[in-house]
């Protein structure tokens, strides 16, 4: 069982990853990346809550493997290196990713949690 989810995840995250890159055209663009991240925090989200995705090899197909691929801190930071970024724009774009993907993740529970109870 252990050896098949972590297929999942590792299908799940080569997708993501390649979503990701096609969506950012594999550059490093600062919006493109914030918002992947946001969607991936999102998208995490109803991997939880929605009951359709909740189990253990969905959960690690979408959320850890899908989400986890496409969502990327890695990318602030090559940005960062290039020098796209200066360093305290780079850790108030940090901030702002974790502040903003805290609430995306919220809003993506709230919608897992209302499609859970009109399935009931």
């Amino acid at each position: 069982m252990q050896l098949k989810v972590l297929g999942y995840v590792f299908l799940g995250g080569a997708l993501g990853a390649v979503t990701r890159g096609f969506i950012t055209e594999f550059g490093s663009d600062p919006l493109e990346i914030f918002i992947a991240n946001m969607v991936g925090a999102f998208i995490l989200a109803l991997s939880m809550t929605v009951p359709a995705l909740a189990t253990p090899e969905r959960q690690a197909f979408l959320g850890s493997g899908f989400a986890g691929g496409f969502t990327t801190l890695s990318g602030v930071a090559i940005i960062a290196v290039l020098g796209k970024l200066s360093p305290d724009v780079a850790a108030e774009y940090i901030a702002l990713t974790i502040a903003f993907g805290l609430l995306a993740y919220w809003m993506g529970d709230a919608v897992g949690r209302r499609i859970k109870q009109a399935n009931r």
